[in-house]
């Protein structure tokens, strides 16, 4: 017999599943990864980010984004600019291509999120919202004090 907090883990991994999988497909029309879709998404919020912001941003290692960066520059979506001032610092931004292909990548993301989503009343929305910050800043608060 499975504890509660088990059975819920199991529920939330689940769900994490198949919002990947809706999410994929729904990237999949703009051929984007979802990491690479998500490198679209951070730069335009932040312009000039190096590598290192990415990885951060990502969730993932300096020579896993270095190589999505690489492949997407490739397809003319970003550049990568050296600093003026700090050689070592490398700028990646994004291409006229890039920005085009980012807000239409986005308005089809928001489409399928809004459909996945609709089956809960917008109270059900708030509840299940407020629930998952709180379990949210529990896990930042104790991951944090694992060392």
């Amino acid at each position: 017999m499975e504890s509660a907090s088990i059975t819920l883990y199991r529920l939330l991994t689940e769900v994490f599943i198949l919002l990947d999988d809706a999410d994929r497909r729904a990237l999949r029309q703009h051929n984007l990864s979802i990491r690479q879709f998500n490198i679209l998404y951070h730069l335009n919020q932040n312009q000039g980010m190096s590598i290192n912001d990415l990885s951060r941003c990502l969730l993932c290692d300096k020579s896993n984004t270095t190589r999505l960066v690489e492949r997407m520059k490739q397809e003319g979506l970003v550049t990568r600019e050296r600093d003026t001032q700090d050689r070592r610092y490398v700028s990646v931004r994004l291409t006229e291509t890039g920005v085009r292909l980012r807000e239409s990548a986005i308005a089809a993301h928001q489409t399928s999120i809004e459909e996945r989503f609709k089956t809960l009343l917008p109270t059900e929305q708030a509840a299940l919202n407020q629930l998952l910050v709180h379990l949210r800043d529990s896990l930042r608060e104790h991951i944090s004090q694992i060392q």
